[in-house]
């Protein structure tokens, strides 16, 4: 009997092309498949990490964390913080608190380039404000234009930022956990370079965090400040009263 292993193929050779095309459609298909089970094993997980630990736009709560911070180390250099406005000799607000902080904030290149003997608004500086810390623009109350802040100081007489000088850290004699320093506010259309705050008095418009506003005490604490209560009695340093920090909520996300 004739070994079958030993039987020469004796098809057609067209039928003999198309298997063998055939075969190799098959091992193509499996090679595909292959790849991408390996594609989604290796390599989707990666771009997924480097999704999620990629730069995001900074909320409310980091911004003020990151501008507190920034005025506390100013303060260790100078024992004082910054003015919330330098005046030129006329009198006309000339230059921002937050230039002052530039160095503090990762924007020592900046400051290097902005021109302190120009106005804020010169064609200069204004060229030179085109680029800002993220920090001073929270990504939930920025407004339309990309130069614009909603990191403000809470000004007035009787606070943080008096508008005639500079104050040091035990002139807070309410304590620096009992003292609002900074407050977020939303679509302020103030470019950042401008030296324009908010002053106590000043209507809050609409926040963005349900019916607060997100703020900064001068100890670095951030919390949410209800709506419907008065900033007054949180921004004062030296009244002699004392306010319920449990009024503060936390600033959500």
């Amino acid at each position: 009997m004739m070994d079958p292993s030993s039987k020469s193929d004796d098809r057609d050779p067209a039928l003999r092309r198309l298997a063998a095309s055939d075969d190799a459609h098959f091992r193509a298909i499996i090679i595909l498949a292959v790849l991408f089970v390996l594609v989604t094993i290796l390599v989707l997980p990666i771009v997924q990490k480097r999704r999620e630990t990629g730069p995001r736009r900074p909320n409310c709560s980091n911004c003020l964390k990151q501008v507190a911070l920034a005025l506390y180390l100013y303060h260790e250099d100078y024992s004082v913080f910054p003015q919330a406005v330098v005046n030129d000799e006329n009198g006309a607000p000339m230059h921002s608190w937050r230039v002052a902080l530039l160095p503090y904030l990762k924007g020592q290149d900046i400051f290097d380039a902005y021109d302190f003997d120009q106005p804020w608004n010169s064609v200069h500086n204004m060229k030179v404000g085109e680029r800002a810390p993220d920090c001073f623009r929270c990504w939930k109350c920025e407004g339309k234009s990309p130069a614009s802040t909603n990191i403000m100081a809470v000004t007035g007489a009787k606070t943080c930022w008096p508008s005639s000088r500079a104050i040091r850290l035990g002139d807070i004699a309410d304590g620096p956990d009992d003292t609002i320093q900074l407050i977020s506010l939303p679509d302020t259309g103030i470019h950042w370079l401008q030296p324009v705050d908010f002053k106590i008095g000043d209507p809050r418009p609409a926040g963005r965090h349900g019916q607060g506003h997100a703020v900064a005490f001068a100890d670095g604490s951030v919390g949410l400040l209800p709506g419907t209560h008065s900033i007054e009695p949180f921004a004062t340093i030296a009244a002699g009263d004392s306010v319920d920090r449990q009024a503060i909520e936390n600033v959500p996300r």
